[in-house]
């Protein structure tokens, strides 16, 4: 049998093996740095390739905007990691509302979709650009669409990668004083209906959550969603055409940062009146005073009648009815009356609403008084002449909105 012999090492000085140990860091960083280069020339051939095959924009059905779908596109897109079954929210903005959003995706922590209008799309692209770069949610999540006045220059296909790099503690508040479009200039109202539809219509899950850009959501509300979706296969929600209503409450401004994330939460802040009821056609006594079977699961606590509808955030289908376009905002701060007739129309299509137990989402700030009474007023005076509309869409349909 072959004995094996052991071949002694050279002993070796201190200076030799701390030379051979910063050979070892030097090689490892130089492969770090080689592969990072490599998955961020993948990322961005990725992008260039989503740039290369976006269709040129179209025409809305008034044609006084256009629409570039996808004009970023969100990691999650491109590498194909969207499920079917994940819920998207849907949202619209102006560039400067633009600053609410790393609180809404970081928040949700799944897909988002947002249509912007602007006529200034090289400062979008670089407001995307820094906002991605500082907030990793929001490169991973969030897709960007862009609806323009139909006049803009063609310039959609410029790069987002050449933007003017603002450091990360600066970007929230720049993006905050961006300029808006000025809509009376343009003799236009704000195209709300157009630009929600189009954020559902580029979505690519199941079920959409159409919320204002604006607004937070409580905690891993999508999570708890899709299991309540698996859970309830068999169940009167899934079996009729419905729509998961999730009650609004407004947040006093000093808790903004520090946003409820659970229901036990909002209810401490409520009774100290940091938190207020939204105005909307929900039973707020009786969400409150629900008493959930499980603290662990979502459920649909009761349900309401949308015969006398005011505006209200849902979790829904994405292939319900798409809000009327006929119907505009007076601004971007202002869009009761076009959610308000949607739930509407879907009370006279047939759906159920089936108000979420412990789900809810926050208005940052409260409303003030006159802005209301003024939206209220609107409110009545859009559903008259929607009635009307809605009676010939829907001829053999029992109910009506009073």
């Amino acid at each position: 049998m072959m004995s094996l012999k052991f071949i002694p090492l050279r002993k070796c000085s201190a200076k030799t093996i701390v030379g051979a140990i910063l050979i070892l860091v030097v090689v490892r960083q130089l492969a770090n740095y080689m592969l990072s280069h490599v998955e961020r020339d993948d990322q961005q051939n990725a992008l260039a390739k989503h740039h290369r095959g976006m269709a040129p924009p179209k025409y809305d059905s008034s044609n006084r905007y256009k629409i570039q779908k996808y004009l970023v596109a969100s990691e999650a897109i491109t590498w194909n990691q969207v499920k079917s079954e994940d819920v998207t929210i849907t949202t619209h903005s102006t560039l400067s509302k633009l600053h609410h959003l790393p609180a809404l995706v970081e928040r949700w922590n799944a897909p988002v979709s947002v249509s912007v209008l602007t006529d200034d799309v090289p400062t979008l692209l670089s407001t995307i650009a820094n906002l991605r770069r500082c907030f990793p949610p929001i490169k991973q999540y969030a897709s960007f669409h862009v609806v323009m006045p139909a006049n803009t220059r063609d310039n959609t296909g410029e790069s987002d990668e050449t933007e003017l790099k603002v450091p990360c503690s600066m970007v929230l508040d720049l993006t905050e004083n961006l300029a808006d479009l000025n809509m009376t200039k343009l003799d236009a109202y704000y195209p709300s209906s157009l630009l929600l539809n189009v954020a559902v219509v580029e979505s690519t899950t199941d079920y959409i959550f159409a919320l204002d850009i604006d607004m937070v959501p409580s905690g891993e509300l999508e999570q708890s969603f899709k299991a309540f979706m698996t859970r309830r296969e068999e169940d009167q929600y899934m079996n009729n055409p419905t729509v998961f209503i999730v009650p609004d409450f407004d947040l006093h401004d000093d808790y903004v940062s520090m946003a409820p994330k659970y229901k036990s939460e909002l209810l401490g802040l409520l009774k100290e009146n940091y938190v207020k009821p939204s105005v909307s056609f929900i039973d707020y006594n009786q969400w409150r005073e629900f008493k959930s079977t499980s603290s662990l699961y979502l459920e649909v606590a009761f349900e309401m009648k949308g015969q006398n509808p005011w505006q209200a955030f849902f979790i829904a289908s994405r292939n319900i009815p798409k809000f009327d376009e006929a119907i505009h905002s007076v601004n971007n701060s202002d869009i009761n009356s076009v959610r308000s007739c949607h739930i509407c129309e879907l009370h006279v299509a047939g759906y159920q609403f089936g108000v979420m137990d412990s789900a809810f989402v926050l208005h940052k700030g409260f409303k003030k008084t006159n802005n209301l009474e003024r939206s209220m007023e609107l409110n009545q005076m859009h559903l008259k002449k929607y009635g009307v509309k809605l009676r010939e869409l829907y001829p053999q349909s029992p109910r009506s909105c009073t």
